[in-house]
């Protein structure tokens, strides 16, 4: 996953291209509030030769569903079939605050969007009237070889969704204590079907007895958002979710968090350690897409960590 807060764009294009020399085989692009995922894509295109560029993700509401569809197939020809779209329905801070849009139903709004992206990618005109978006008579005027469809999804309604009309999963706080059971649900029979999972990796000392402080914010960060609570109670974490929610402010939050879920929900140790554990994930059957849990804006020490676990996941 390239970085996405505080690193500009050039200086991401500029990691596409090391993670291809290192041999990772796909980079991914999320956005918020910084470089747009697709145009970080279009450099990182430019930039690398084989490895396969992605969304993971970009929402379906900042972009109507036509607009998506367009951006997908721009860089489906710009990368030469390297792409692959992924979308999901965001956090409601993202969509209702940063772009102050309404609240949809999610499965609804999704629904929507992957029937229109359908037709719009597969070189059809569009004609569906739907609860959260609509399009009719848009077809794209010179269509690329359809690229893969993605879904994110968390609760099991989503997931079913992703099975029954996507062409592949993207997972997210997997803990490699669930990962299996995760893979079994997720797997779809008579089909390709991709199973994505975002693991955050973080570098540690050797013997180190507390995880570092970056890994812990963050994922703190994330309980405080609803649908991420769900997930985590969903998973058996409603105390900790609970204990965590519950202090002043994101330090105290990271400090309630317990050791042992930290190190169940993300990768830590030494690049050696790393790497080992990330073989064991993607032996359950999902996909690792790997996180780099450092600074934000230190792009020195992201060089650093992909360039160290490369050389141990080639081993």
């Amino acid at each position: 996953m390239l970085p996405y807060r505080a690193v500009p764009a050039p200086r991401t294009a500029a990691l596409a291209g090391l993670a291809e020399r290192l041999g990772f085989t796909s980079v991914w692009a999320a956005e918020v509030s910084g470089a747009d995922a697709f145009a970080q894509l279009a450099a990182a295109a430019a930039a690398t030769v084989s490895v396969e560029l992605g969304t993971a993700i970009v929402p379906i509401g900042s972009r109507t569903p036509a607009l998506l569809g367009m951006s997908a197939n721009t860089l489906a020809t710009l990368s030469g079939g390297r792409f692959a779209l992924g979308i999901g329905v965001s956090s409601p801070r993202i969509m209702r605050s940063f772009h102050g849009l309404a609240p949809t139903r999610p499965l609804a709004a999704v629904g929507d969007a992957l029937t229109i992206l359908d037709d719009v990618l597969g070189g059809r005109r569009t004609f569906h009237s739907g609860e959260a978006f609509s399009s009719s008579g848009f077809t794209l005027t010179v269509p690329a070889a359809r690229p893969p469809l993605l879904l994110a999804a968390l609760g099991p309604g989503m997931r079913r969704l992703a099975g029954e009309r996507a062409d592949g999963v993207i997972l997210n706080f997997v803990p490699a204590s669930a990962a299996a059971t995760l893979a079994a649900e997720t797997a779809v029979a008579g089909r390709p079907f991709r199973r994505l999972a975002l693991v955050r990796v973080a570098l540690a000392e050797p013997g180190a007895d507390r995880t570092p402080v970056t890994l812990r914010r963050g994922l703190a960060s994330y309980l405080r958002v609803p649908p991420y609570a769900r997930w985590f109670t969903s998973l058996g974490l409603g105390a900790v979710v609970e204990r965590v929610t519950a202090q002043p402010d994101l330090d105290a939050m990271a400090d309630a968090l317990p050791e042992d879920v930290v190190r169940d929900l993300a990768v830590v140790g030494t690049a050696r350690e790393c790497a080992r554990r990330l073989r064991e994930f993607a032996s359950t059957g999902l996909e690792p897409v790997i996180v780099p849990e450092t600074a934000a804006g230190d792009v020195e020490a992201y060089e650093r960590l992909i360039t160290a676990l490369a050389a141990h996941l080639a081993d």
